[in-house]
């Protein structure tokens, strides 16, 4: 369209950076299962299939994504519906939620043995891991900065500046 934010980063970007940072060392785990207990509130609010899976990281620890199939315009939101997940085979004692979408991580109040109780499922990526799943040295940044030089000879992406040398890097 040719417009001052065609080549601004979108609000997806960030998400799939997050989900990037939580899940790019890990494996799939299929001895990880999560299941709703009661699938009657997800039903009555969309016939969207649930989707739920577990995988560890390099270091042993487990994190849970999960979230509704759910296709929702942006002008009209899908509000989460709240229910209780059984998660198996993870070794959590201290969960917290993520919300990737939001960027927030919150505790979870859990007993050890019964589901999660009431955690919201929604149409974007949630998960559930351990408060000591955080463990990185250096939290991995999020690509900013992100501009678009054109020249005659085309487009180039760069980001502002490569931290190493100080110098604008170009894909």
């Amino acid at each position: 369209m040719h417009g001052p934010a065609d080549f601004q980063p979108r609000p997806v970007f960030h998400t799939m950076a997050r989900a990037n940072a939580l899940f790019g060392d890990t494996r799939r785990d299929p001895s990880i299962q999560a299941t709703v207990v009661d699938r009657a509130p997800l039903e009555a609010a969309s016939q969207a299939p649930f989707y739920a899976y577990g995988f560890r990281s390099r270091g042993g620890k487990a994190i849970v994504a999960y979230w509704l199939a759910e296709r929702v315009h942006l002008k009209h939101p899908f509000e989460p519906v709240r229910v209780d997940l059984a998660v198996e085979n993870t070794g959590i004692q201290h969960p917290v939620l993520i919300d990737l979408d939001a960027d927030t991580v919150s505790p979870l109040s859990w007993d050890g043995s019964s589901p999660f109780r009431q955690v919201p499922v929604r149409d974007s990526i949630m998960a559930i891991a351990d408060r000591n799943y955080f463990d990185w040295n250096v939290l991995p940044e999020i690509p900013g900065g992100l501009r678009v030089e054109v020249s005659a000879h085309g487009a180039k992406a760069c980001v502002a500046a490569d931290r190493r040398r100080g110098k604008p890097y170009h894909h």
